[in-house]
């Protein structure tokens, strides 16, 4: 889904993913900025791709950047919204609709 805003992700940002493992890098523990990858409808067509990635202030807002909310279906069926971390673990929050 490259191409409709940014999207946020939960890693902080670092310069270089030079000293980080090939799949699915953590970067840094704590910065000040987070990443934003995929470009926006109002970027060139040649940013908007998953590889794209850029820095900017949590803090801040855009309506250019937003985030993906994922939905899975429990074994019956039922769609439920589950918040997980950064490294994919549950923290408590489940959320049944």
């Amino acid at each position: 889904m490259s191409g409709n805003v940014w999207e946020w992700c939960a890693s902080w940002y670092a310069d270089s993913y030079a000293s980080a493992k090939t799949i699915d890098p953590k970067g840094p523990a704590t910065g000040t900025f987070r990443i934003i990858r995929g470009a926006s409808f109002c970027d060139h067509p040649y940013r908007c791709r998953a590889a794209a990635r850029a820095k900017h202030d949590p803090n801040t807002h855009w309506n250019t950047i937003g985030f993906r909310v994922v939905v899975e279906a429990d074994s019956g069926g039922t769609p439920e919204a589950k918040v997980r971390d950064r490294d994919g673990k549950a923290p408590g929050v489940t959320h049944s609709q």
